[in-house]
């Protein structure tokens, strides 16, 4: 059973810790969900004590609580597989969510830039102890590869890394949806007057039943003017998505660092990835595979079955299956 109470001695303790306070920070900080559990007999203070912790990093135009869900299930499994403390860390990466609306973001909004700020986050907020396993979807990991990329900012690196459904390469067309997206929100302009009516104008714009609830659930009152408003920033979205398009991580992936696992999820029904790509793929993991050990680390590639794109909605236990085989390596 799980509780919110730091107080209770349970199987599983979870907590909950929303942060968007940037009061007595030098650098603007990311907003960000904290949730933690403990193995049985665990007191909520024990919960505190150095976890192994997990930061998930949602795609565009999307925000940490979509994960929610999911992220709950996690953290409780994996503290009770490692009978040690576990956190996640769910980010509102810059120019989403409620990190939109923190001051001190500025421009170019590119990859390099969110992989600094999550950096940043654990050095202000987590006294530089950085997350042993970093989970991207989508955009997210591109961002998750880039922080590796960066070597963690100067941060200890992760030992388990996920890549959900986000593909390395470069991107110099629009694939999927993801182009009608931005193309069709950027003309929806002003409060909206309400969800069933933003609802019906993406229906009338073509978007699918998914498309239409994952950009409901973006939504949040509007205080000043009333109504409904986007809980992105659209222009540095857009900024966000053509730098993702823009770079790429084969040769990262052919070079994983020492110590370093990274896993890259492919979604079989996912349209993101032409048979180029997954050659590609194929291609980069036999190149890691080549001397990796202790002056190398290792790149995995899994397929998950019966999955679109939205891998955590669309196959979520097989998924925490996938993610929950490696998080004793990350908790050692």
């Amino acid at each position: 059973m799980l509780q919110s109470s730091r107080r209770a001695r349970t199987a599983s303790l979870q907590l909950l810790r929303p942060f968007t306070q940037q009061t007595q920070r030098s650098q603007a900080t990311l907003a960000y969900e904290e949730f933690a559990a403990a193995p049985a007999g665990a007191t909520g203070t024990e919960v505190l004590d150095n976890p192994t912790t997990a930061v998930v990093i949602h795609g565009l135009l999307g925000q940490g609580r979509n994960w929610r869900t999911w992220s709950r299930r996690f953290v409780s499994a994996a503290a009770t597989k490692t009978n040690s403390p576990w956190r996640v860390i769910l980010v509102d990466q810059r120019c989403h969510g409620l990190s939109s609306q923190v001051a001190g973001f500025r421009p170019p909004h590119t990859l390099g830039a969110s992989a600094t700020d999550v950096a940043q986050l654990f050095r202000a907020a987590f006294d530089g102890r950085a997350p042993q396993m970093v989970i991207g979807h989508s955009l997210g990991g591109k961002v998750a590869l880039e922080y590796l990329r960066q070597r963690a900012c100067g941060l200890d690196l992760p030992r388990q890394m996920w890549v959900l459904d986000s593909n390395p390469g470069l991107l110099p067309k629009d694939t999927g949806d993801v182009a009608l997206v931005m193309e069709s929100i950027s003309h929806l302009k002003g409060p909206m007057a309400s969800r069933d009516a933003m609802m019906v104008r993406l229906e009338e714009l073509g978007f699918s039943e998914g498309l239409r609830l994952w950009l409901g659930s973006n939504m949040v009152a509007d205080k000043a003017r009333g109504g409904l408003r986007w809980t992105f920033d659209l222009a540095g979205a857009q900024q966000m998505y053509n730098s993702y398009k823009e770079l790429q991580y084969w040769d990262d992936m052919g070079s994983v660092p020492p110590g370093v696992t990274v896993n890259v999820v492919r979604a079989e029904n996912s349209d993101r990835w032409t048979k180029r790509m997954q050659k590609q793929l194929q291609d980069a993991q036999a190149v890691a595979s080549e001397g990796a050990g202790d002056t190398k680390g290792h790149l995995v590639v899994h397929t998950l079955p019966k999955s679109g794109h939205w891998v955590h909605v669309d196959n979520p236990d097989e998924l925490l299956t996938m993610v929950l085989g490696t998080v004793e390596d990350a908790a050692r």
